[in-house]
């Protein structure tokens, strides 16, 4: 499929190529995360089928199933409207009709004493936590004064303590390396002074 794709995209793949005929001996065609793709690439591949199986059937008669989640990322159209970027999804595609959606009610990522965190994931998703100007409202344990020292708020009373096993289930998530490296050095520098303090020798493989 070429990069970028417009609604008048063709295939490269040709009648008589080695991927054609890997494709009329398919039964199946699976597209994991399909909410993230355009529209034009579902009705592309649909065309491209069509073409190699010489047929008139929806994808030329192969079945096609598509896995995602539509509450998280959909496609992104560089400096487009919110109206072009919904236009966008799979779901205006005149191929959508042809799909039967099944499901998931039960969510196989978290254990039973995670049940909580589950449902205000489930909850963020379907935007049930938004206020009247449609902004998620944060839990109050969950937000930090804007002064605070993160390092010293997650890490230091844990350290103080003593509580290295603790430390294993505390994390900073942070979008740039160099911010990771930046909160790692911090704490390894609390780990340090810790230890000098209580007559410890801490070794570090580099």
């Amino acid at each position: 499929m070429p990069v970028p794709m417009y609604a008048d995209s063709t295939s490269n793949i040709k009648q008589q190529s080695k991927a054609a005929e890997e494709l009329r001996n398919i039964d199946v065609i699976i597209c994991d995360e399909a909410p993230m793709a355009p529209r034009y690439c579902l009705e592309l591949a649909d065309r491209t089928c069509r073409d190699i199986m010489n047929n008139k059937l929806p994808f030329g008669g192969k079945i096609m199933l598509m896995g995602g989640d539509f509450r998280q990322l959909l496609p992104v159209l560089k400096n487009g409207t919110r109206s072009e970027m919904i236009n966008l999804s799979i779901k205006f595609s005149k191929l959508w009709e042809n799909f039967k959606i099944f499901s998931l009610s039960q969510n196989m990522r978290t254990l039973p004493e995670e049940s909580e965190f589950a449902k205000y994931i489930q909850d963020v998703g379907n935007g049930t936590l938004n206020d009247n100007n449609d902004n998620l409202v944060i839990p109050q344990e969950c937000l930090a004064n804007r002064n605070d020292d993160i390092v010293e708020v997650i890490f230091k009373k844990l350290i103080d303590k003593r509580k290295y096993e603790s430390l294993s289930k505390v994390a900073v998530l942070s979008a740039r390396h160099i911010d990771v490296d930046n909160i790692n050095d911090r704490v390894v520098q609390l780990l340090d002074k810790d230890t000098e303090k209580n007559g410890l020798k801490m070794v570090r493989k580099i």
